[in-house]
């Protein structure tokens, strides 16, 4: 609980936010990491001090990743130095805790460990958000030259960047399962229409080798009489449309073929082709025996005969159910 004789606790505008942006990270209550603890480490022995630390701040709680000097892995976040120094991007220093007056009267001061001096700098994101802080402590007064104090900043940029750098290799693993998992095929390809990335969906359903795939040009996987609708659709990607859909018949291995729906989409900085396709062919199939009862049907009323009611009613069906579909089949 705060105490009378302390200052009102500061609170970042982008509080919100900020936890947001500690949470993306998923760093909290994390095992240790040398690469970070040697990082730690090293400012405590550049600084002279007998304490550093790499601290996380949540709403209520500091969470210590690393720490030396200290068996603590966290304190609540009400008596945290560091609260402070995430408040603005650069470093803080406190030379003299009992003669600051947002310090004078904080537990950690007047109490064990007897805090004194504190220098720190904030770990911000690409996105501006200053989710915890490299510093250090010493229990006496004390302060940084200008050489220590620019170490102190450039190991806490370093820091920052091994954590995005660590949370962009997470998300390219879990990016990567979920294209090698995916039922759809998924596929990026060039302008020149070669693929350059299938899924595992292509090679398992179509019968091809990576191989193969790779080095076999789109065209020549469409069947003859669909040829010239989709070359027009690519064509309108060549002209700057950002989205193109087209159904066709894509040739397998063995000689078959199976009706696929493409999304296409382009990156216009890499000029990469970003594709999604879905197997309708059962939809096709559908399609035509229900195209042919509704011709049978027809024959049957211009003759005279009676039509038995839960084939109309299928028919019916089917014509509402194209209706609400997404993939328009004609």
């Amino acid at each position: 609980m705060e105490s009378n004789d302390m200052p009102k606790l500061p609170i970042p505008s982008n509080e919100n936010q900020r936890l947001k942006a500690l949470y993306y990270y998923d760093i909290l209550d994390t095992e240790a990491e040398e690469q970070l603890d040697n990082l730690t480490a090293l400012a405590g022995e550049i600084c002279g001090t007998p304490i550093s630390l790499l601290t996380f701040l949540e709403e209520e709680r500091q969470w210590f990743k690393s720490s030396v000097g200290t068996d603590q892995t966290e304190a609540v976040r009400e008596t945290s130095f560091c609260q402070y120094c995430i408040m603005d991007e650069k470093v803080m220093e406190v030379e003299d805790a009992l003669n600051d007056v947002r310090f004078a009267n904080n537990p950690l001061v007047t109490e064990n460990p007897k805090l004194r001096f504190y220098a720190g700098y904030p770990l911000t994101d690409p996105d501006g958000f200053s989710i915890g802080t490299l510093c250090v402590f010493d229990l006496k007064p004390n302060k940084l030259n200008a050489s220590q104090t620019k170490a102190l900043k450039i190991l806490a940029k370093e820091i920052m960047a091994v954590i995005v750098a660590r949370k962009k290799i997470a998300l390219m693993r879990m990016y990567k399962k979920f294209f090698d998992l995916a039922i759809d095929y998924l596929c990026i390809a060039s302008m020149d229409g070669f693929f350059k990335h299938v899924n595992p969906t292509f090679r398992q359903n179509l019968g091809y080798t990576e191989d193969e795939l790779l080095n076999i040009h789109f065209k020549d996987f469409v069947h003859k009489d669909d040829k010239k609708n989709v070359f027009f659709k690519l064509h309108n990607l060549k002209k700057g449309h950002k989205l193109v859909n087209f159904e066709v018949r894509f040739r397998k291995k063995d000689g078959d073929y199976l009706w696929m729906y493409w999304s296409i989409q382009p990156d216009p900085l890499s000029e990469e082709l970003f594709a999604t396709a879905h197997d309708i062919t059962v939809l096709k199939e559908n399609e035509i025996l229900l195209n042919d009862a509704e011709e049978k049907i027809k024959e049957f009323e211009s003759e005279g005969q009676v039509v038995d009611a839960n084939l109309r009613a299928l028919i019916e069906l089917q014509g509402r159910l194209k209706k609400l579909t997404k993939i328009d089949l004609k």
